[in-house]
């Protein structure tokens, strides 16, 4: 795929790069929650722009976009492309590629002493003004997390945890663990955030008794 310009992009591909915006990027939305083929193009599209990057295939412009937005993705095509020994990426089909992908860059990571790989799976998409994120209670060590993509014009995050069944508080620390919000629940394991404390980042939620004990943590990721 040789893309010189940003004219010959795909619908799929502008969407991951942030090229839409307004009711353009609202139909696409609802495209790929709506029609599995579009949700399936978008990964395809998202294979593509690795296989161009890995190649040097992309100009520079393109690529820097590329590099921001997919930084993740691009880290494990180059690890599984050392691993390999092999300059072209045969990344066809998902979503078992990123699976494999992702166990290779582990091994290539943990040889390098340079700590463990966090798997991640495709993101959630959401909509609307409420956007909910549904979690899942998990220790620190296991490395779970989920991907969300909320729109930008969302006005509060509800971030819910189904396992906590009383009233608690919440504590939300971002990547270098700092306190970005903290708060009452507003029912069982519900927690509203208002939606410009949510950045691009990954977050570490930790829901605490009336006691101050932690009772859980989820981890998840904004992109």
């Amino acid at each position: 795929m040789n893309q010189k310009n940003h004219a010959l992009l795909t619908p799929e591909q502008r969407y991951l790069l942030g090229m839409m915006a307004g009711q353009e990027l609202g139909d696409m939305r609802e495209r790929i929650i709506s029609d599995p083929d579009v949700f399936d193009g978008v990964c395809d599209a998202e294979n593509d722009l690795l296989d161009a990057c890995a190649r040097n295939e992309l100009d520079a412009d393109l690529r820097e976009l590329v590099q921001a937005r997919l930084a993740e993705r691009i880290a494990v095509a180059h690890a599984w492309n050392r691993l390999k020994h092999n300059p072209v990426l045969s990344l066809k089909r998902r979503p078992m590629h990123l699976s494999v992908l992702a166990i290779a860059a582990g091994v290539l990571l943990a040889a390098l002493g340079i700590g463990v790989w966090q798997q991640r799976s495709y993101p959630h998409v959401l909509t609307g003004a409420v956007a909910r994120l549904d979690l899942t209670a998990t220790t620190r060590a296991s490395g779970q997390i989920k991907e969300f993509i909320v729109p930008a014009d969302a006005r509060i995050c509800i971030i819910h945890v189904p396992d906590i069944v009383l009233e608690s508080r919440g504590r939300l620390l971002d990547e270098k663990n700092r306190l970005v919000w903290e708060g009452r629940s507003k029912g069982p394991g519900e927690f509203p955030i208002p939606r410009s404390a949510l950045q691009a980042s990954t977050y570490e939620f930790e829901v605490q008794n009336a006691a101050g004990q932690p009772l859980s943590y989820s981890y998840f990721r904004i992109r």
